[in-house]
């Protein structure tokens, strides 16, 4: 695809975002994936930017509760570029799957047709390659529950009408597949289905919040995690996908 469709920019931070901070996190994944006495794997989550942002509350929160969790997320990445992790994943049977991805369109397999399309074009292709991607690892992992989380909406309008046209694919995705659910992070990061930098503390969020009450969610690119935006998320899925794994 050409690099000048609408929404471009967006995804090109989320390209260059935090590569360097996942990549120790996805070596050891990569390798305990790898290994024949890998443990048991309860949660295994495939995404970018937003899973990569997540990461780092997502695996101590997991920790906590006991649930053993890998992550594999690189910013700017699309589905078509994670088929390595998706088939290591699925070689350990783990209970649950997570799919985030937000519509990244800069990688080579993303760039494969002449039309720069649009918004519900770039959806289209992440639909085609999702369908695969589950359909494989369901093949390989019958008994792995699948669960993906759409984007929150974000700043800029003309990015977000990107996210918004995600969030669709993903809906109808799960309803046109049986077995797949969706994890809907906009409730704890914009209650009213709206963009918000920062919002209201939690009762979990004292050691984050500020003088005002509020905790900062999202980084000054209008797209991105803070930390604490990252903690929301992380919970969020873990919630949804709690009884899953409880049903192992």
């Amino acid at each position: 695809m050409s690099l000048d469709r609408p929404g471009l920019p967006a995804f090109r931070t989320w390209l260059v975002a935090g590569l360097a901070g996942v990549a120790i996190v996805a070596f050891a994944v990569s390798r305990a994936a790898n290994s024949p006495d890998a443990p048991p794997l309860d949660v295994a989550v495939v995404g970018d930017s937003f899973a990569e942002q997540a990461a780092p509350a997502m695996l101590a929160m997991a920790g906590e509760r006991g649930v053993l969790t890998e992550v594999v997320a690189f910013g700017g990445t699309a589905v078509c570029d994670r088929d390595d992790a998706f088939t290591d994943f699925a070689a350990r049977d783990p209970g649950v799957l997570v799919v985030s991805f937000a519509g990244n369109d800069l990688t080579p397999c993303m760039q494969r047709t002449d039309d720069p399309g649009g918004p519900d074009e770039t959806a289209a292709e992440y639909a085609t390659d999702l369908d695969r991607v589950v359909r494989e690892f369901q093949d390989a992992s019958p008994d792995t529950a699948v669960y993906v989380v759409p984007p929150p909406p974000v700043r800029n309008a003309r990015f977000d009408a990107n996210a918004a046209a995600m969030r669709t694919m993903y809906d109808d995705f799960a309803a046109d597949h049986p077995g797949v659910e969706v994890v809907d992070v906009t409730p704890a990061l914009g209650p009213d289905g709206q963009y918000h930098a920062s919002l209201p503390c939690e009762s979990w969020e004292s050691a984050v919040c500020a003088a005002d009450g509020t905790v900062q969610l999202r980084q000054q690119d209008g797209i991105h995690l803070t930390p604490a935006g990252g903690a929301r998320y992380a919970r969020a899925v873990l919630d949804t996908v709690g009884p899953a794994v409880s049903r192992r």
